[in-house]
């Protein structure tokens, strides 16, 4: 019955109830260990044992496996309750009277069997020599589903490796595909207002080439913003990302983003509110420019025109709080986890209005855990969405800013 048993669990099953038919056990558990990890299976009286049971019997550093390693066998017939050995309380609390166990080997495991009786004088020559033969061919049969099983489990390892190469494939070639497409809009513009400038400037009049020279500037900012955004993912995706922590104004810079998005034509109403110490940080600049202006460039791009942006900061404890609260759409619940993806964009508006690669707040995310922080976002569907960036912030970071161990000194 044993050599067609398919499985690890199958052929232990099988030989539980081979010997219950021939001796009439109450009690079985095995435990081996392999290349593919510890296994331990376990019957009472037909049904599986305890978990609680299991684990103790089927330890591997246990007293029955160090016992069998090095006795080679363990057989009592005459388990009580005042005569016991180191270990075998649990037995004789379950009310088993006689036990016996024997080791288990084959090709990449080893391991032990135990079975146990509630009689007293169960196990005789003739049952341990069907036990020692039991486990004997249980081990040599064990061998070839653990060798499948081992095998399963590299295809399973090279398969996973293979869908990762393919993800990071599809990714290249979708950013190379999108990247194109978000320069060859800003360098369109650019060319043409050059054109524009180069044909005409004689027959403008003031206004008008303020006007075209304040375009060239958005498209200029709008392609080196892509630029940038591209170099960073380039470096995460390579694992070569520099950090370089530095003093942060963060007053100035979230007032430079401010302007910078009110420059652009933006109607919506920009609210500041920087907290009393909450101006300086520890961090790497670049990167904390980029994470806080796709977040500010998101709440503008995914809420109705004239509605109210927040940027907030402030500090709790050892960790730095920067956040974006808009009167967007929100998030469905069950896209919350996916908007960190790669090529990801909002709900409730249409696509083709919002202007972007979707790498925003993958690039976001990613940038905050190399600060070694981490992102939150609270959103109700039809209620707006607030995302807040925790950075923390070191003892020793916070005395070489000056800061005292109990707040930030602005």
């Amino acid at each position: 019955r044993l050599a067609v048993c398919p499985t690890v669990e199958e052929a232990c099953a099988a030989l539980y109830q081979e010997l219950g038919d021939h001796i009439g056990l109450d009690l079985a558990v095995f435990s081996f260990q392999g290349k593919t990890g510890t296994r331990k299976m376990g019957w009472w009286k037909g049904g599986p044992l305890e978990e609680e049971l299991l684990d103790d019997i089927a330890d591997g550093e246990g007293w029955i496996s160090l016992n069998v390693s090095s006795l080679g066998r363990l057989v009592r017939n005459n388990l009580n309750a005042f005569f016991q050995e180191p270990g075998e309380d649990r037995l004789a609390r379950k009310g088993i009277r006689s036990y016996a166990a024997f080791p288990l080997a084959g090709e990449g495991f080893k391991g032990f069997i135990l079975v146990g009786s509630e009689r007293n004088g169960a196990f005789g020559d003739r049952e341990v020599s069907l036990l020692e033969n039991g486990s004997r061919v249980l081990g040599e049969t064990l061998s070839n589903p653990l060798r499948v099983e081992g095998l399963q489990s590299r295809i399973r390892l090279l398969e996973d490796m293979y869908r990762r190469q393919e993800e990071k494939l599809r990714i290249k070639t979708d950013l190379i595909n999108l990247a194109s497409h978000e320069i060859r809009h800003p360098l369109t513009l650019i060319m043409g207002f050059s054109e524009v400038l180069r044909e005409y400037r004689d027959r403008l009049d003031a206004e008008e080439s303020r006007e075209i020279i304040e375009k060239l500037g958005k498209a200029a900012d709008r392609l080196r913003r892509s630029v940038v955004n591209m170099m960073e993912i380039s470096r995460l995706e390579s694992g070569k990302l520099p950090v370089d922590l530095e003093e942060v104004d963060v007053g100035q810079l979230l007032e430079g983003l401010v302007e910078e998005l009110r420059a652009r034509g933006t109607d919506h109403v920009l609210e500041l509110d920087i907290a009393e110490g909450a101006r300086r940080m520890l961090a790497d600049r670049d990167k904390l420019e980029i994470v806080l202006f796709n977040l500010m460039d998101n709440a503008v791009k995914y809420s109705p025109s004239g509605t109210r942006v927040e940027i907030f900061a402030r500090k709790e404890g050892r960790e730095f709080l920067l956040g974006v609260r808009d009167q967007g759409p929100g998030i469905s619940e069950e896209n919350l986890n996916l908007i960190f993806e790669p090529f990801r964009k909002g709900e409730g508006m249409e696509r083709g209005t919002i202007k972007g690669m979707g790498l925003g707040l993958y690039l976001v995310r990613r940038l905050v855990e190399a600060l070694g922080g981490r992102i939150e976002v609270h959103s109700e569907h039809g209620k707006g969405s607030t995302f807040v960036v925790r950075i923390p912030q070191s003892e020793e970071g916070m005395s070489g800013l000056g800061y005292s161990a109990g707040a930030l000194r602005a």
